[in-house]
């Protein structure tokens, strides 16, 4: 299969499913020239790796800026 199995999470299922299996990151990187194709899989697993690390630090950001306020005002 060239894509990993879903964990039915939303974010693991964005990662999983656009991020290709190891057999197919060996194969494109035997071959000389990348097809089109491969080429697209690669920028997709690429791009959804970095929006999810994205979202995690904006995620924890806003989390420590909130417990920041909250201590504020005790």
């Amino acid at each position: 299969s060239i894509f990993y199995q879903s964990n039915h999470q939303p974010i693991g299922y964005i990662i999983n499913f656009h991020f290709p299996s190891r057999k197919l990151i060996a194969y494109c990187m035997s071959k000389g020239e990348l097809s089109s194709f491969l080429k697209y899989i690669l920028a997709n697993a690429a791009f959804s790796v970095l929006f999810a690390h994205v979202l995690f630090i904006l995620g924890i950001y806003f989390l420590i800026k909130s417990l920041y306020i909250f201590l504020l005002h005790i």
